[in-house]
């Protein structure tokens, strides 16, 4: 900081200008002597005392002395809520305006000097224009187009300078409301805002899809919303900076109720072998022997046909007073597979290994084939859906909205399912326009594992006795629930309902998002070139620890009507695999890889395969073709 003191004095009657300054106080340039006119530059912030006086050592007795505190500017910078460049509705697209506001630096009269450039130009130019207003407009010397980007240079007063890159934005195309958020649960606070303009002149109108109107607001606050405020929202400004209004759009999505299904099972007292939660023995580990051989010398020359027996083997069952009990001796027997979770029919739905890897296999079609095999995962954690079994059912429910044992359920939007087109087998999932498909599961804390009944005791006539068994949601095969803490995948095959001359797709909006204290959401987006029509989207999502509930929307966009089909969720570091097959026969009709890129399988009339073809990014190619037939004999 420059400090620049003047004054007189007054001697003999007389009053002159002949005086001398000395710093008598201050963490910098102590004892430093001037004369009128001169300065002190001090770098050091802090407090400062300067003495006048009539003699070159003013001090001697400091009278007259004045404090000057100096602290360091704030950093130079600019204000990017007011700075901004714009073509207004309606003008031509060279009549671009541009306004930089700066702060900070070390302009004490916060004054400043702003360069207009090309974009990557603002540090050396060549300069278009300079001024100290910060508004430039175009003119007969340049244009600012629109949607195109400028450099700005901004210097303050000691020659401190930055570079600001500003687009030109055009007011009649750009997307004039925000949001806090792509998409909103219900009982969310919703935050709008409209766009801020570098003027006090300017007047906001908003319209909601119900019919209200505000007037005077710029970013209105929506509390506790529901259903009934999705819709679009409209906005329109008034200002000094254009001739005609500035009008905005927002369609705001509010993602739809899901049904949670009352549970009869777990709400009351129930006879568990009714229900098969107990009585049925099935394995739980799988153990290996692990011993040295009796003939353990390779120079002696072994008889295959009676060697090879262990030299020291000690049973794992071990006979005792009144029943057999395992001898668990962990250096002999070591086990190397343990069941966890079990389907009604029995089928092995979850195992782990030693090291605490899961596998998991997936069933439908009423739980009587695997419809995806996964390993790396825990069976809540991984889902798959090819929209081909939801008519395949055992027993007819009717109506239910909830039908038993779907582990990836779109019950709710069967009526969406289509014959029309299919990526695998002879279903997919429909969405037109005004859609919105939502699945939704929640999100459990840690690795729960099932646990056994509640056995509710009861003191009568002097006795211990049985009162009721209840059950709790650890006893029932678990639903997709994704594991807090960790990193998920999706993927799924999406077809629009158009003749799409292009190298992806636009018209589909997958969104997914985790609920909780910390909010979280995702794109999926276009993996992949087009491959018959159809094209892989896929998105990965963290799911924080505290998260409650975990969903993937789906809504088309352009008034255009898209399929999706193979659609599959399953932690990041998983490996699934996952079958199509036909729902009237149960032939397989597709396997999707660890990509989910398809083989599809062709039969004839009798249910002879004829055709394996190979989805690949290149499209499919046929890799198997076979014929076969029986002559039909003829009398001689």
């Amino acid at each position: 900081m420059r400090i620049t003191p003047n004054g007189t004095k007054t001697f003999g009657g007389r009053t002159d200008s002949d005086v001398y300054y000395r710093i008598v106080d201050g963490p910098d340039q102590k004892w430093a002597i001037i004369r009128n006119g001169g300065s002190f530059t001090v770098s050091v912030p802090g407090s400062y005392r300067i003495a006048i006086g009539a003699s070159p050592y003013p001090g001697d007795r400091i009278v007259n002395v004045k404090k000057i505190q100096y602290n360091l500017p704030n950093e130079l910078s600019i204000d990017r809520r007011t700075t901004l460049g714009y073509v207004c509705p309606g003008a031509a697209p060279n009549t671009g305006t541009i306004r930089v506001f700066a702060a900070g630096g070390y302009s004490g009269l916060n004054t400043y000097t702003y360069k207009l450039a090309e974009q990557g130009k603002g540090k050396d130019g060549p300069f278009l224009d300079s001024n100290t207003t910060g508004y430039f407009t175009s003119n007969s010397r340049y244009s600012l187009m629109k949607n195109t980007n400028y450099s700005i240079r901004v210097v303050d007063n000691c020659g401190n300078a930055i570079v600001q890159d500003v687009q030109i934005l055009d007011f009649a195309t750009y997307q004039i409301i925000t949001t806090d958020k792509p998409m909103f649960c219900v009982g969310d606070t919703a935050y709008l805002k409209a766009i801020n303009l570098p003027t006090s002149a300017k007047q906001y109108r908003w319209e909601f899809p119900n019919g209200q109107i505000k007037e005077s607001i710029q970013n209105p606050i929506i509390y506790n919303i529901d259903s009934s405020w999705a819709g679009k929202y409209k906005v329109t400004i008034n200002s000094d900076l254009c001739g005609q209004p500035i009008k905005g759009e927002f369609d705001m999505k509010v993602a739809p109720y899901t049904v949670r299904c009352y549970s009869a099972v777990t709400d009351t007292s129930v006879n568990p072998y009714i229900h098969g939660l107990l009585g049925n023995w099935r394995p739980f580990r799988s153990y290996v022997y692990y011993g040295a051989r009796a003939e353990a010398d390779p120079g002696v020359k072994t008889d295959i046909r009676k060697d090879g027996a262990y030299n020291d083997f000690m049973n794992f069952w071990e006979k005792q007073t009144a029943s057999w009990t395992p001898r668990k001796d962990t250096t002999r027997w070591v086990w190397n597979a343990e069941s966890t979770v079990f389907s009604k029919k029995g089928f092995e739905l979850e195992n782990k290994d030693p090291l605490g890897r899961y596998n998991a296999g997936l069933y439908g079609y009423d739980g009587a084939v695997p419809v995806a095999v996964v390993q790396n995962s825990r069976y809540r954690e991984s889902g798959f859906d090819g929209f081909e079994d939801y008519s395949f059912v055992a027993g007819n429910c009717g109506d239910d909205p909830c039908p038993v044992g779907r582990h990836f359920n779109f019950s709710r939007y069967k009526n969406k399912l289509s014959t029309e087109q299919s990526h695998t087998g002879r279903y997919s999932l429909k969405a037109a326009k005004g859609d919105s498909i939502m699945l939704s599961a929640l999100v459990t804390d840690s690795d729960r594992q099932l646990t056994a009944p509640d056995f509710q005791q009861a003191e009568k006539c002097n006795m211990t006795v049985l009162k009721a068994v209840r059950l709790n949601p650890g006893v029932l095969v678990p639903d997709f629930s994704p594991v807090a803490g960790k990193r998920f995948l999706f993927s799924v095959w999406v077809k629009e309902e158009q003749d799409c001359k292009c190298t992806t797709y636009t018209s589909s909006e997958i969104t997914l998002l985790v609920g909780g204290p910390v909010r979280v959401t995702a794109t999926a987006q276009p993996k992949g070139a087009i491959i018959d029509g159809w094209q892989q989207y896929e998105g990965v999502i963290d799911v924080p620890k505290g998260s409650t509930a975990f969903n993937v929307v789906i809504v088309p966009k352009n008034n255009v009507n898209v399929y999706y089909d193979d659609l599959r969720i399953h932690p990041y570091n998983a490996n699934m695999k996952s079958f199509v097959y036909d729902p009237v026969n149960l032939r397989l009709m597709a396997e999707l890889d660890e990509n989910n890129y398809a083989t599809l399988y062709e039969y004839d009339d009798d249910g002879t395969l004829i055709r394996v073809k190979k989805e690949t990014e290149r499209g499919v190619k046929t890799i198997k073709e076979t014929r076969s037939a029986l002559l039909k004999e003829t009398a001689q």
